[in-house]
């Protein structure tokens, strides 16, 4: 009997088991949970995360692109990049050498021609770039590298031309006792001031203190010897291979000043008198570098050969223009000067007038030394030239009168004298350098509104995740206060399932809940403002 009521025991138990006190499966709803659990609070370290990456970062790299706003159509036209790595902070920002990939593309976007700038002794790049012919109209051209690891773009509108419009010219830096400025004629009372022809002109433009400056001395009948007297400001030099007696024509002399303010004295003798005398103030570029030519007249095809007086070591960089358009640019080193040494370009210059600058400053051309040269066609002679020279210096004004027919008829060592001599007043102005296109504004610029598209999404992603927060909690919250007023009931409270009390109960559930989630989004946002965040 024992045996029997333990059986029907184990089997009531089963029954109540199976019937009145089943296990509720699983609810969807609490698996939704744990998954929300889970991905929220990953979802939010990815956003923060982001965010403090972003804010803490910036545009490093400036690529800056120096090349004129209009290219000439069949030529060839010189460019010049340079590149900064850590230019976000003035202090650390520093010259980057890299190879720059320039291309032209058209207004359709078809590439038209490609380049690479190569880094050059200065820490800049340099190269030229051939435009097409058939190009014309409104073009880009577009400079990319690498600046420490990170590719760096910058594009510049450009516009292709036949005749493209000449770069500025613009007066060196001087002061006004610096320029070159000519005192009256004063001649001896037997001979007529009328008759008297004495000028004076500098080759490049200036003279640098404390180097050989070379003077061109225009005189006039009656033939004479012309020389600078020696003063505490002026030192003579004697010329090589100039001719001898007194002579008619341009008169080579050389001196070297001293100061920051020259004035010379030229005197001519005619057969041991003194006949005329004048002052001249002559013009200096303190801190510059002398420039000079082996001839101002070079054959078709030749080498440019120069002559650059600097401190040894110095890094020149030499560029070229003709027609006002910048057609080739290079770099050399001063190793012991002076010295000749050839133009750093591997193509030769084409016919016609070139000016040819060389600085020091990769950033200004307001204190190059300038020298013109004139490049004859394969079929011209020296003596067209030389009419061509005239007729030049004639157009410019450079000279007031001249006889293109007589230049021609002179020997060569005058010729070439009476052409630097024509040509010197337009050596007087420098080229300025293109402005440079920087890529670092309009990569800021990016930065910026993608910064700001990222702190927009944050603050989205941050509500949600404080609304899921909050809305879960309440769900969890409404749930335990049903719970509890079901255990009262059973506990036989007879306001337990009151309205009041469930209108407490509800009012404390639902101010827990928002403040989980305002507590999740302050101290979000918390972390985001000491990233950076306003």
């Amino acid at each position: 009997m024992k045996q029997l009521s333990i059986s029907g025991k184990v089997k009531a138990d089963r029954s109540n088991h199976d019937h009145g006190e089943r296990i509720p499966p699983r609810s969807p709803r609490r698996g939704a949970e744990a998954i929300v659990g889970l991905v929220v609070p990953i979802a939010v370290g990815i956003v923060v995360t982001a965010v403090l990456v972003v804010e803490g970062s910036g545009v490093d790299e400036d690529l800056q692109l120096i090349a004129p706003k209009e290219l000439p159509a069949g030529q060839t036209v010189a460019l010049r990049a340079i590149a900064y790595a850590g230019a976000g902070v003035a202090e650390t920002a520093r010259l980057y050498k890299t190879h720059v990939r320039v291309t032209l593309r058209d207004r359709r976007g078809r590439l038209r021609a490609r380049a690479t700038l190569a880094p050059s002794a200065t820490s800049t790049m340099q190269g030229e770039l051939s435009v097409p012919r058939d190009l014309a109209g409104r073009a880009t051209l577009t400079a990319s590298a690498f600046i420490a690891g990170t590719p760096t773009e910058v594009v510049a509108p450009v516009r292709v031309r036949a005749r493209p419009q000449e770069l500025e010219l613009r007066d060196r830096s001087a002061l006004p006792l610096q320029h070159l400025a000519l005192g009256p004629l004063a001649g001896e009372p037997w001979i007529s001031p009328a008759g008297l022809t004495l000028d004076l002109r500098v080759p490049g433009g200036a003279c640098v203190p404390e180097r050989r400056c070379d003077l061109l001395s225009l005189v006039g009948t009656p033939a004479a010897i012309v020389r600078v007297e020696r003063t505490r400001a002026v030192d003579p030099l004697p010329v090589r291979n100039a001719p001898a007696g007194e002579q008619i024509g341009v008169v080579p002399l050389a001196v070297i000043t001293h100061g920051p303010e020259t004035e010379i004295e030229l005197v001519a003798f005619n057969t041991g008198r003194l006949i005329a005398r004048r002052t001249a103030l002559l013009p200096l570029a303190l801190g510059g570098l002398v420039l000079r030519l082996k001839r101002p007249i070079l054959a078709a095809g030749a080498p440019l050969d120069l002559e650059i007086e600097a401190d040894r070591g110095a890094i020149v960089i030499v560029d070229a223009f003709a027609s006002g358009e910048w057609r080739r640019t290079g770099t050399m080193r001063v190793r012991s000067p002076p010295a000749m040494a050839r133009a750093p370009w591997r193509q030769p210059l084409e016919p016609g007038l070139w000016r040819v600058q060389a600085r020091t400053d990769p950033y200004s051309t307001s204190n190059a030394a300038v020298r013109l040269v004139y490049v004859r066609a394969p079929d011209e002679g020296e003596a067209l030239a030389m009419r061509h020279i005239t007729e030049i210096a004639l157009r410019e004004r450079w000279v007031d009168k001249m006889d293109p027919v007589a230049a021609t008829l002179l020997p060569a060592s005058e010729r070439d004298a009476l052409a630097a001599y024509m040509l010197a007043p337009g050596e007087t102005r420098v080229v300025v350098q293109p402005e440079a296109v920087r890529s670092r504004p309009a990569a800021v610029a990016r930065f910026l509104a993608a910064r700001a598209r990222l702190r927009t999404m944050a603050i989205v992603a941050l509500a949600l995740a404080a609304l899921v927060v909050s809305a879960v909690f309440l769900r969890r919250g409404l749930e335990a206060a049903s719970q509890a007023r079901a255990v009262m009931t059973e506990a036989g409270v007879a306001s337990a399932q009151g309205r009041a009390t469930r209108l407490r109960m509800t009012l404390v559930v639902v101010s827990l809940a928002a403040a989980v989630g305002l507590a999740v989004l302050a101290v979000t946002m918390f972390v985001l403002a000491r990233g950076g965040l306003p």
